[in-house]
């Protein structure tokens, strides 16, 4: 089965699989990841996306998944994070969130 997708979905899920390669942590989900890899890179390269839109949303999907394992870690450890400490981490980062937030309980 196909699903038709918009080409910056292609890139974003190619770049996506990139990021998850680098942080695998078994051979069977590295395998998973190659395969489709494997699948997607040809279709990639024939959109003639320069390479530098490429990793420059490969940076911006790393922050991404930078930024979503400290909160998981965050709730892992049953934390309460302060949100605008998390915010200032995140903007350095390239990021935003609004003001308004002062706090965030991680409820189970």
């Amino acid at each position: 089965m196909k699903i038709e997708v918009a080409n910056g979905e292609i890139v974003d899920k190619l770049t996506i699989l990139k990021i998850k390669l680098e942080n695998s942590d078994s051979p069977e989900k590295t395998e998973h990841i190659l395969k489709e890899l494997e699948y997607l890179r040809p279709i990639v390269e024939s959109l003639d996306v320069p390479q530098e839109m490429i990793d420059e949303l490969q940076k911006v999907n790393q922050r991404i998944w930078n930024t979503e394992d400290s909160i998981r870690l965050c709730e892992k450890n049953k934390q309460l994070f302060n949100l605008p400490e998390m915010c200032t981490i995140i903007m350095m980062k390239g990021f935003t969130l609004s003001p308004k937030l002062t706090s965030i309980p991680i409820v189970k």
